[in-house]
C-alpha cells in the first residue's frame, strides 16, 4: 500500500542502491530516507542550507558566498544520494 511518490522512490533505490526488493521496501516502508527537490547536488545543498536554516543568521551578503556545487559535491561523498526524476533520494543508513 505505498503512496504513488513512495513507489518512486522505491524505484529510484531499487534502480541505484539495491535490487534486493525486501531491503529496498524495508528502507520505504521504514522511512530510512529523506528525499530534496532537485536536478543537481548544487540544488539539494541550497535547498538543504535553506530549509535546515543553516545560515540564517547571517547577512544575506554573505549567503551569496556559498559555493553550493562544492557543498552538493561534499555530501554527496559523504553520504548516499540516489537520483530521482526531479529529486534526490537521500538513504540514510
Amino acid at each position: 500500500a505505498l503512496s504513488a511518490f513512495e513507489r518512486d522512490v522505491l524505484k529510484v533505490i531499487m534502480d541505484e542502491y539495491t535490487s534486493n526488493i525486501e531491503d529496498a521496501l524495508q528502507i520505504v516502508e521504514y522511512g530510512d530516507y529523506t528525499t530534496w527537490s532537485g536536478n543537481s547536488m548544487a540544488d539539494v545543498a541550497e535547498t538543504m542550507v535553506e530549509e535546515c536554516d543553516y545560515v540564517d543568521n547571517a547577512p544575506d551578503k554573505m549567503k551569496y558566498y556559498i559555493d553550493y556545487e562544492k557543498l552538493g559535491r561534499d555530501l554527496a561523498i559523504k553520504s548516499t544520494f540516489l537520483k530521482g526524476n526531479g529529486f534526490f533520494v537521500e538513504v540514510l543508513n
